[in-house]
């Protein structure tokens, strides 16, 4: 059986527990707010270069990624267009 007193603590209690969890929401910062750097690793320039990567890359246990392009080529002219290309995974120790 609870007594009004420890009624009362346990509601200051929950109350309390409830506001440190919503103020550590709202001081963790979300993705969204953080600035991210785009950087261009390669701009394909058609010919045997290839043309037009749109496909999802692929990437391997080392962390190299793989993709494709429909067009370009060093067979563009002989029915079989588009490329592989490989990009090599660099990795900075901050």
């Amino acid at each position: 059986m609870t007594t009004p007193l420890r009624s009362w603590i346990s509601r200051i209690c929950l109350l309390a527990t409830s506001v440190v969890l919503v103020l550590a929401v709202l001081a963790t910062p979300s993705a969204q707010g953080q600035a991210y750097t785009e950087t261009v690793l390669h701009s394909f320039a058609g010919g045997t270069d290839g043309a037009g990567p749109f496909t999802h890359l692929i990437m391997d246990q080392a962390g190299n990624l793989y993709g494709t392009t429909p067009l370009g080529g060093i067979f563009q002219n002989g029915g079989h267009p588009g490329t592989i290309f490989r990009i090599e995974a660099i990795y900075a120790l901050w």
